[in-house]
């Protein structure tokens, strides 16, 4: 019998509160395999977006333990990206620094490849202002991607943008997610 691959990611949070005997997250349990696109489903308010800050080292301030690639997660890690609802981009950077801020490498060969793949090519010195909403949002899952990470986190990437953006950014994603082998996990 081969031996099993240990998860990509290990979850385990026993409890998470903002206010006393309030708990956000309660009893929270469960593992993704590498190479996987995993979807959490809940209703508004009941804890996704937090237990994605948790899962990203983002938030610490909970009972239990998140670990990815069998190291625990305390801190913000390069193989762990996430997307969040809002693009978060800052707003005195242009697009292509929004792209590397925080990156691993400062390779623009990466983050000219993502931004021609998500159609921004032409927009590297355009300040977050200058973009729509599904551009921004576009240059926010640019950044997501840029360490190829092995742990892409996304919390509602699409929730913002029209159908036809966000048709074509689910199929680039499902089809980044093939190619490189990017473990997934989206609420």
């Amino acid at each position: 019998m081969p031996a099993r691959k240990p998860p990509l990611l290990e979850v385990h949070i026993k409890r998470k509160q903002f206010e006393p005997f309030r708990p956000v997250l309660q009893e929270v349990a469960f593992s993704i395999p590498p190479r996987s696109f995993t979807t959490l489903l809940g209703p508004t308010g009941c804890g996704k977006s937090t237990l994605l800050r948790a899962i990203s080292g983002l938030d610490v301030a909970y009972d239990g333990v998140v670990r990815l690639q069998g190291d625990s997660v305390r801190a913000p890690t390069q193989a762990c990206g996430i997307m969040f609802q809002e693009h978060r981009l800052l707003p005195w950077l242009t697009v292509a620094d929004n792209v590397l801020f925080g990156a691993e490498q400062k390779t623009t060969a990466i983050a000219n490849e993502l931004l021609q793949l998500l159609g921004l090519e032409g927009w590297e010195n355009a300040f977050p202002r200058q973009l729509s909403g599904g551009m921004a949002q576009r240059v926010a899952m640019a950044r997501a991607l840029v360490n190829l990470p092995d742990l892409l986190l996304l919390d509602e990437p699409f929730a913002s943008l029209d159908f036809l953006t966000r048709h074509r950014l689910h199929d680039y994603l499902l089809g980044l997610v093939g190619e490189k082998n990017t473990t997934t996990l989206m609420v």
